[in-house]
């Protein structure tokens, strides 16, 4: 739609994006597909994500973490604050006992 914010339009298109798995090394995955990429670091003490993604992505995005095990997600670092890496942080599947940092 013209004239239609560019954050609305790559909201959108997340909503619908396929998320890809791709293992790097060892315990290391990178989360890609929906915005910015998510790195994600498995281990026996949970889930470590370096950026959290788009909120509307909230589905596919819980759906790729299921598929790196069931450890809960536990840390979550932001590299910075743009709406397509920080996103899910606000959302419940991130966990309660999990920690934040900056």
């Amino acid at each position: 739609m013209e004239g239609e914010s560019p954050v609305v339009i790559i909201r959108n298109a997340a909503a619908t994006a396929k998320i890809n798995v791709t293992k790097l090394r060892g315990n290391v995955s990178v989360l890609e597909g929906s915005g910015g990429n998510i790195t994600v670091l498995t281990g026996p003490d949970g889930k470590l994500l370096v950026d959290a993604g788009i909120t509307a992505s909230r589905p596919v995005i819980a759906e790729a973490l299921a598929s790196l095990g069931d450890d809960p997600v536990k840390h979550l670092i932001n590299t910075h604050w743009h709406f397509d890496h920080t996103g899910r942080q606000r959302m419940a599947a991130f966990g309660r006992r999990g920690n934040q940092r900056a």
